[in-house]
């Protein structure tokens, strides 16, 4: 599929707590160079973007975000106060506990309460489905085509797990004809955006889509050199000859891993958990090394060298996983390959992740085997 068909069904999106004014002008800038759907920030940003991209780009924003639990009332305000902002689309997150209680009408007349606080803009309707059984999916579909939202959407990207395929072929199964289906959280590849785009994914809402063009685009280096910035072009270029350099490297050299169980607090742990420090928050936010302190721990090393460390609570066959990290030089899968076909020799049976979950985390258990099991992401280990 074309590059630029799929980032024309991207909402490039920033939603962190931690987004400055600066964070959200390049998300603009870049989703009006690569003419993406829309870009999706913070509410207290919509005015000054509506007026910094005057009109170039649709503005969209995030409603009852990212829980869902605030009153009707509550994401009716914050609605109309985002659409008289600039906003054109609406993300709205429904109270998942109302559908676990069976509330279906209190759901759909909170959908159409919002939908006409949107005053002709589109909604879309954020249902976590990480958290819901099959057949309440299959509800939200029913409620969300009578209440006459235009989108159904996968995931907040801030719960337990993000879109998968399976969720999106059933959500386009059972979604009503004038109904449109956004996959959120863990598109982490073009190839996972055309899949779910093949699957009747009609919107995407991931940051990472750009980034990967941006890094990859060979074409970076020509058009500096058109425009005369030799020294950019240079640099590029050599981005460019070092990757392919480590990554052939990486593909020729017979790699030799070893598997080294024990303590988180035992020294060789310790060490390898500070000096990745400043990485594993980026993919594991909420990791504290004190919430692990005497948890079972098993340390991948090759030729030698550590390369990714599994954590957590082990009890009868099973780890509640705190963190599953491989080190930067490591990410083509093959640590966790290797570890997990380790773990029946040492009893294990099935692991559990349900912590804080980036995108690239959740695109990663998706990779290995990972499915989505009552709010957590789960894999059985074959004997």
């Amino acid at each position: 599929m074309d590059q630029k068909k799929i980032l024309g069904c991207l909402d490039h999106t920033l939603l962190s707590v931690t987004a400055t004014w600066e964070d959200i002008k390049v998300i603009l800038d870049d989703a009006m160079e690569y003419e993406t759907a829309s870009a999706c920030i913070p509410a207290a940003y919509v005015k000054e973007a509506a007026e910094y991209v005057a009109g170039k780009l649709p503005i969209c924003t995030v409603i009852g975000f990212p829980n869902g639990y605030s009153t009707t009332a509550v994401k009716v305000f914050e609605t109309k106060d985002a659409i008289a902002n600039g906003a054109q689309e609406i993300d709205m997150v429904i109270n998942v506990g109302a559908l676990k209680n069976k509330r279906y009408q209190e759901i759909e007349d909170e959908i159409r309460a919002v939908h006409e606080a949107c005053d002709g803009k589109i909604l879309k309707v954020i249902i976590e489905a990480c958290l819901l059984t099959e057949e309440e999916k299959i509800k939200m579909c029913e409620i969300v085509t009578n209440a006459g939202a235009e989108y159904i959407k996968t995931s907040t990207g801030f719960s337990a797990g993000g879109a998968t395929f399976d969720d999106v072929a059933l959500m386009r199964k059972h979604i009503g004809a004038d109904v449109k289906v956004k996959a959120a959280g863990g598109i982490s590849s073009l190839d996972d955006a055309e899949k779910f785009i093949s699957l009747g994914a009609d919107r995407l809402g991931t940051s990472r889509l750009i980034k990967l063009v941006k890094n990859t685009d060979t074409g970076s280096g020509i058009y500096a050199l058109i425009v005369g910035a030799v020294p950019l072009a240079l640099m590029n270029t050599c981005l460019i000859v070092i990757n392919v350099y480590n990554l052939f490297k990486l593909l020729k050299t017979k790699q030799v891993y070893d598997l080294v169980d024990g303590n988180v607090d035992d020294a060789l742990i310790t060490y390898f958990l500070n000096r990745y420090a400043e990485d594993i928050k980026t993919y594991f936010p909420g990791f504290k090394k004190q919430d692990v302190s005497g948890k079972k721990a098993y340390i991948v090393c090759c030729d030698g060298n550590p390369a990714g460390v599994l954590a957590g609570e082990e009890k009868d066959g099973e780890i509640d996983i705190l963190i599953d990290y491989s080190t930067p030089a490591y990410r083509d899968c093959s640590v966790g390959k290797f570890l997990y076909s380790q773990l029946s020799e040492k009893k294990i049976h099935k692991l559990r992740y349900a912590q804080e979950l980036t995108d690239a985390h959740a695109a990663y258990m998706n990779k290995m085997g990972f499915v989505q099991e009552k709010g957590a992401y789960v894999k059985n280990i074959k004997s």
